[in-house]
């Protein structure tokens, strides 16, 4: 027996017909009205309930104050679908956490932009109050798995990077248009340094720079000047 009900004749609305009508149905696992169907309707009703982790799009980003990280509003990807497998958009998901790298005060800070496509994982209960006090405690309601509960943990299909730090294999490349500015109270490297471009210190070009009191002989020169 075939699982594929009958369509009425004008109905050519099948991928590759020429017609407006609906598409032909398939008898799927929970329809008829025997025992067997009627417990997978309610098995599969119960993890219908239960939100699922989904791929979603960033339309606004909040960050945390003094680079602490904060928090996006993501809109899902993939729709609900209806009775008849057409799609519904879900609605936007606001005061989602956004997942960083960082361990006590140290931190890798890239934030998130608008566009981005990630993955946005949900906790198994309510975080509503782990999220305004960030203190362990009850869960402020019984929901289990939904999307009000959700963390954007990472960055999937990403576009090609502008600003970028690389693994080559044979060592790390860092790549930027702009400028890498280091604020430390020392940099300390245990190897030669090679550059293309000037070294300046102080206003002082190492390409550059003059000294004064040159004299014939052994005498010393002058500081760079």
């Amino acid at each position: 027996m075939s699982n594929q009900t009958s369509a009425p004749a004008s109905a050519a609305g099948a991928p590759g017909g020429s017609g407006s009508g609906p598409m032909p149905t398939f008898r799927r696992p929970w329809d008829g009205a025997g025992l067997l169907q009627g417990i997978t309707r309610l098995v599969r009703d119960a993890f219908a309930r239960q939100a699922p982790d989904l791929p979603c799009k960033v339309v606004a980003v909040y960050p945390g104050k003094d680079l602490a990280s904060g928090t996006v509003d993501v809109e899902p990807m993939v729709h609900q679908q209806d009775a008849l497998g057409q799609g519904v958009p879900h609605g936007v998901l606001h005061n989602v956490p956004y997942y960083r790298v960082a361990g006590g005060g140290s931190a890798i800070v890239i934030e998130p932009c608008v566009g981005d496509i990630g993955h946005v994982t949900l906790a198994g209960r309510d975080i509503s109050n782990l999220k305004a006090s960030r203190k362990a405690g009850p869960p402020a309601s019984y929901r289990i798995r939904d999307m009000s509960d959700g963390i954007y943990v990472a960055s999937i299909m990403a576009l090609s990077p502008q600003h970028y730090i690389q693994a080559t294999g044979q060592g790390w490349r860092i790549v930027t248009p702009g400028v890498v500015e280091v604020s430390a109270a020392q940099v300390k490297a245990n190897c030669d340094i090679v550059t293309s471009g000037d070294v300046v210190a102080s206003g002082v070009s190492l390409k550059g720079h003059t000294h004064g009191g040159v004299k014939a002989g052994p005498d010393s020169t002058g500081k760079p000047t």
